[in-house]
């Protein structure tokens, strides 16, 4: 009997710990969905920020509007999941948004799709936010007599983004490229890029796009001629930038599967490093899509160039460049050319004429591409055009560059192998290097910073203000303006707006909260830009230059003549009102003091805030899981104690976190997840000192005044316990007379990844308590966390750092473990508090400077002479 009466109530203890095991573990899956859900809610916010500011509010804007309100409605599911349907105000309030949400949208007019594909013929009445600049600015001289033009089509704007959308690239470009890009990796940015080329070129296009490139493309192919796919970004070709030799081109293609092949080609181009590159030189969003696509009929070239209205040798002379069969040898430099310079009556100046010695020729070859062609030798010498052409070329350049109010003009051209008959195949604007914008020489003082990647643009200067902590966010009254430096990016900075000049933060990304705001409001920042927390000094001025990423020294007139003259470049107020009313509902951020008494549900004005509120609170509720979670798991429970170290852990594996058939008591090297690693690097760390604290008082006294003057939140004798999985950790740590906590997410996306710490407790004094507290704050803020003190509790937060990042502070973290155990007892004066940080910082973990103190040096532990 009594044996029965065992096995049952081994079997009853076995199945009580396998449900709590279930338990907590579909939590740590419902708060990993959570934090996915929180990424896909933030890249949405961004899209729908940047639709908005562009004024474009039409059928892929409601799409994405009621995406993000799905996302919204997913988070609030899983919150009450984690929170045990305890707070029903946010459904409640979600519910009032969404409805709020359907009225707006429901005033949207109901418009047609717009086309995926048009003929040349048709762009120009379409214009170049459909169909881009070098497709509209051919489209100008379709059925102009002056000009002969070859026939072709456009997949629009919306045409790409449609296939974009159906494969999910964009969002696919994003987790792809932005590490890279944040990190400023340029050989992660290469093995990226190529990944997302590769995901590219094997999507499927919509069978509706895929029909209507048959439907146009097929007369061409059917008469034996071929098409020229290239790239009509919207952002090309224009006054300000012209991307050249940025996007691919296809040349000669002369079939469907060609044609689809090649339009994928010159779409993942808009994603190559050399794309990305020049857009974030250029202030421009480095993921940014904007791509459409011009299929133009291929001209057997005899001759093909270009002509710039603008001779760089100066003179009022037109350039002409050709070379003899196509002209992509001439744009790409591959071959030598002709050059000619013209007066603006097509007058050859025949002193700076000269003739290459041409030896080869690009030509279209049988079954698609180009191919390499001698050139006989009695041609070699010859000219590439005709006096009669280079005036007719001339005569064109002056029409063109007239029509376009005097700008200088860039054209490509070629001349028929067939008829002799002169094309027009590029107009662009002739985008020539000016002077940046410079207040009183601001743009040749000397670069502190450099490499920042754009988050917001603009220029601005202003004060330095290192936020560390909460209480760096609590200005005085002034009306500086100040460039707030950051670690990280925190929401809670946006309370600043009015004082905030620029933004510099050595993590975060363009898609983050602070960004979203930043753009919003029109206020430089720049996001990767490293070293700037240590480079730059508290208070010194410096100038921030959103467009190029640079940060420059500054000084008050500067920085306040930017500041008074706009230098803020806030973004104009919409032309329709409906505008401000979607950004209040969907993009604005209202709560940004994630510590303050407003951080509530009911203060959520807008989806924004929502996401904010669910994803801070989510990972609270994860971070102060409590005890009662844990109870009656330990017949699962894998148990951890080392030699040396008075640190014992209960581990519960979360899938994947220790080696298979793992005994019951385990060791460091059984468990293979790579935070529990970093952690236990920094516990094991050589010379870390875990004894009782150097110099202090006798633990006995340290326990006598903890059992008499503080009440802990955490009892001694209840265990450590460690959640773990592959790259998931949570810590409840109770030493001797305080507590730890710790919850940290390292995956391979930064965005959800983030470290947050709280510590609490002591068994000495109230002063001395609040001075360790004050000491771990100068601790982790030297090693980037943003931290919170209040009077023996430190809170500490890291957000959006790459893996490799976690792994290192988690390793501080766990030096902190041992360095602080009854740290307290030691802090006898306020010098402790930044000498013992210090040593801390320098490797010291056994105090020498105090046994150094102990041993009659004259100095007492406040570092002053006694």
């Amino acid at each position: 009997m009594a044996e029965r009466i065992s096995r049952w109530w081994q079997a009853q203890r076995r199945h009580r710990s396998e449900a709590a095991l279930d338990l907590i573990k579909a939590r740590y899956q419902t708060f990993r969905t959570l934090l996915d859900s929180n990424t896909r809610a933030v890249e949405l916010i961004t899209d729908l920020s940047l639709r908005l500011g562009e004024g474009e509010v039409g059928g892929a804007f409601r799409d994405k509007a009621l995406a993000l309100d799905q996302v919204v409605g997913e988070m609030v599911e899983k919150f009450g999941v984690l929170e045990g349907l305890r707070n029903g105000l946010v459904s409640s309030m979600h519910q009032r948004l969404s409805a709020l949400l359907a009225e707006e949208l429901a005033r949207l007019p109901a418009a047609s799709a717009p086309p995926t594909t048009l003929r040349l013929g048709e762009v120009a009445g379409a214009g170049p936010r459909l169909c881009g600049a070098k497709a509209a600015n051919l489209a100008r001289f379709v059925g102009d007599e002056r000009f002969r033009v070859p026939d072709g089509f456009v997949v629009t704007a919306p045409g790409c983004r449609l296939f974009f959308d159906q494969n999910d690239l964009a969002l696919q470009a994003s987790r792809l490229l932005g590490p890279a890009l944040a990190n400023d990796d340029q050989g992660g940015l290469a093995a990226a890029a190529l990944r997302l080329k590769e995901r590219i070129m094997q999507a499927p296009l919509p069978p509706s796009l895929e029909e209507d490139l048959r439907q146009l493309a097929g007369p061409f192919f059917s008469q034996g001629r071929g098409l020229a796919v290239r790239s009509s970004a919207i952002a090309e070709d224009g006054r300000s930038h012209s991307f050249a030799g940025q996007f691919a081109s296809v040349l000669n293609v002369t079939d469907q599967a060609q044609l689809c092949q090649a339009l994928r080609e010159v779409l993942a181009s808009a994603f190559s490093p050399r794309a990305i590159t020049y857009r974030r030189h250029a202030g421009l969003s480095p993921l940014a899509f904007d791509m459409a696509v011009l299929c133009l009929e291929m001209v057997p070239a005899r001759t093909a160039g270009i002509i710039i209205t603008e001779d760089p040798s100066g003179g009022g002379t037109y350039l002409v460049s050709a070379v003899l069969g196509m002209g992509e040898a001439a744009v790409g430099g591959s071959a030598a050319a002709d050059i000619y310079h013209l007066s603006r009556q097509g007058v050859i100046e025949a002193g700076r004429t000269s003739l290459a010695r041409k030896e080869h020729r690009l030509v279209p070859r049988i079954g698609g591409g180009l191919g390499l062609q001698p050139v006989p030798p009695p041609d070699q010498r010859l000219p590439a055009l005709s006096d009669d052409e280079l005036r007719k070329l001339a005569a064109w350049a002056t029409t063109i560059e007239q029509e376009a109010g005097g700008l200088p003009q860039d054209i490509e051209w070629a001349v028929s192998s067939d008829d002799n008959q002169l094309f027009l195949l590029q107009v662009r604007p002739l985008v020539a290097a000016h002077p940046r914008r410079s207040v009183q020489g601001g743009d040749v003082l000397p670069v502190l910073i450099s490499g920042g990647q754009t988050a917001s643009r603009g220029k601005a200067g202003g004060r330095v203000r290192i936020v560390r902590r909460r209480a760096d966010l609590d200005l005085p009254v002034g009306d500086e303006p100040l460039v707030l430096v950051l670690s990280q990016s925190l929401p809670d900075a946006a309370r600043l707006l009015d004082r905030m000049a620029a933004v510099l933060v050595e993590l975060g990304n363009p898609a983050d909260h602070l960004s979203n705001v930043a753009r919003e409001n029109g206020i430089p920042m720049l996001c990767a830009a490293t070293g700037a927390t240590t480079t730059l000094v508290e208070g010194q001025w410096v100038l921030v230059d959103g467009d190029d990423g640079t940060v420059r020294q500054g000084d008050q007139a500067t920085a306040t003549a930017l500041w008074q003259g706009g230098g803020r470049q806030h973004a104009s107020p919409p032309a329709d009102p409906g505008l401000e009313r979607y950004r209040g509902l969907l993009t604005r951020l209202n709560l940004t003091d994630a510590y303050g008494p407003s951080f509530n549900v009911l203060e959520c004005r807008s989806l924004h805030d929502l996401v904010r509120f669910i994803h801070e609170k989510a990972v609270v509720a994860m971070f102060e899981g409590g005890d009662a979670l844990l109870e009656g798991s330990d017949w699962l429970v894998h148990h951890l104690a080392v030699d040396g170290i008075p640190f014992l852990l209960a581990i519960i594996d979360l899938g994947g976190a220790l080696l298979p058939d793992r005994p019951r008591r385990v060791t460091p090297d059984d468990i293979s997840a790579a935070p529990f690693r970093a952690l236990w690097a920094g516990i094991a760390t050589p010379g870390l000192h875990w004894g009782p604290p150097p110099g202090g008082g006798a633990v006995g006294e340290v326990f006598s005044r903890w059992l008499t003057d503080h009440q802990s939140d955490r009892p001694i004798g209840l265990p450590n316990y460690l959640i773990v999985g592959r790259d998931y950790l949570n810590l409840n740590a109770r030493m001797d007379f305080h507590f730890i906590m710790v919850d940290a997410v390292a995956g391979l996306d930064a965005k959800t990844n983030h470290i947050r710490f709280r510590f609490k407790g002591g068994g000495t004094t109230v002063e001395q308590r609040a001075r360790r507290a004050r000491c771990i704050a100068e601790i982790l803020e030297a090693n980037g966390f943003f931290t919170n003190v209040r009077d023996d509790l430190v809170g500490a937060d890291l957000h959006g750092a790459p893996p490799q990042v976690i792994a290192a502070k988690l390793t501080v973290i766990g030096r902190l473990l041992g360095f602080t155990r009854l740290l307290d007892a030691g802090m006898r004066d306020e010098g402790m508090v930044r000498r013992v940080a210090q040593a801390f910082t320098e490797g010291d973990y056994g105090l020498s400077f105090v046994h150094g103190e102990a041993a009659g040096d004259g100095r007492t532990a406040g570092g002053r002479r006694g």
